[in-house]
C-alpha cells in the first residue's frame, strides 16, 4: 500500500495483509518533488504514477527501484520518466487504466479537481508509458507465411514443435534502457536440448523458412546465451542486456529463439525457433 504525503511529497509504503487486514511499515521513500497529490499504481506493468500538484504540475513513472539518501534513514524513488500535466487547477487525485487498455497505443488517463463545478473529472489525454512497446511477431500460426512442412502452431507461437505445439516468447520488465530491467522468457521449448537467445536490428521483409520454423530477426544479429529448458519446457535470459549491449532509448532490437528439436520434429531437420518480440526501448 502506497500513501503521498502532500507536505513534504514522501511516499509512505506499507505492507498490507488483505485477509487480516494486518499492515507493518516498510519505510519512507522521497521523490522529486516536496508535493504529492495523488498516486495510482498499475500491477499490470509494475509502474506507481506519482502526481505533484502544488505549482509542479508533474507526473513521475517509478518502477518502485530506490537510492539510499546520504545520511538520511530512508531511501529515494527512481524516475523513470516525468511528465507535464495541465497548469494547475487544483488537482487532488488521479486514475489511469491498465494496460490493457492500449489497443490504440495509448490509454486513459484522468484527474480530478476539487474546486467542484463541471470539470470535477477529465480526461487528460491518451497516456502510452506503460503500454506494450514490446509487440509479437513471425507468428507460425499460418496468419503469414507458411510452416516449412505445414506444422502451424497456434497463435502466438512459432511453428509446431515435437509436441505438436510451437514456442512462444514472452517478457517480463519494461523496455527502458537506463532500467535495465527487462528479461525474455520462452516456453514450449524441448525440456533438456539447448535453446539460444538472438536478437537482430531489423525485421525481416519476409520470413525465412530454417530449419522447423520461421526466421524475421534480420539485420546485425547478436547471440545473447544459451540455456537448457527445464522439464517444462521453460527458459529464460535477462535482465542487464541494455548495458552489456549497449542498448539506447529509441533503439528497437527483434528478439528470437533458436532451439533443438532433434527427435521426433515435425520436418526432421533438427531445430526450430519460437515466434519473435520486438522492443523499443524508452529512456
Amino acid at each position: 500500500m502506497f500513501v503521498g504525503h502532500q507536505n513534504g511529497g514522501g511516499i509512505f509504503v506499507f505492507d498490507l495483509d488483505r485477509d487480516s487486514g494486518d499492515f507493518h511499515f516498510v519505510g519512507e521513500y522521497l521523490t522529486d518533488y516536496s508535493e504529492t497529490a495523488g498516486l495510482e499504481y498499475d500491477r499490470s506493468v509494475g509502474l506507481l504514477h506519482v502526481w505533484h500538484d502544488s505549482s509542479f504540475d508533474v507526473l513521475s513513472v517509478l518502477d518502485l527501484t530506490s537510492t539510499p539518501v546520504t545520511g538520511m534513514s530512508y531511501r529515494q524513488f527512481n524516475v523513470l520518466e516525468s511528465f507535464e500535466g495541465p497548469s494547475h487547477a487544483n488537482h487532488e487525485g488521479i486514475a489511469i487504466m491498465s494496460s490493457a487498455d492500449c489497443s490504440a497505443g495509448g490509454r486513459s488517463f484522468f484527474m480530478t479537481t476539487d474546486d467542484g463545478g463541471s470539470a470535477s473529472l477529465f480526461l487528460y489525454q491518451e497516456f502510452s508509458p506503460g503500454c506494450d512497446s514490446m509487440t509479437v511477431f513471425c507468428e507460425g500460426d499460418g496468419s503469414g507465411a507458411p510452416c516449412p512442412c505445414g506444422n502451424n502452431g497456434s497463435s502466438g507461437e512459432g511453428c509446431a514443435n515435437s509436441s505438436a505445439s510451437g514456442a512462444s516468447l514472452n517478457t517480463s520488465g519494461t523496455t527502458s534502457a537506463s532500467a535495465d530491467d527487462l528479461a525474455l522468457v520462452a516456453n514450449g521449448l524441448v525440456s533438456g536440448q539447448a535453446a539460444l537467445l538472438f536478437c537482430g536490428s531489423l525485421q525481416m521483409s519476409g520470413s525465412l523458412p530454417l530449419g522447423d520454423g520461421l526466421r524475421c530477426a534480420g539485420g546485425s544479429l547478436r547471440r545473447l546465451g544459451v540455456r537448457v529448458p527445464d522439464v517444462a519446457g521453460a527458459a529464460s535470459w535477462g535482465p542487464g542486456y541494455a548495458a552489456t549491449e549497449g542498448w539506447t532509448s529509441g533503439e528497437t532490437r527483434y528478439f528470437q529463439v533458436w532451439y533443438r528439436d532433434s527427435v521426433g520434429g515435425p520436418c526432421l531437420n533438427g531445430f526450430n525457433l519460437s515466434s519473435g518480440r520486438a522492443a523499443t526501448f524508452s529512456p
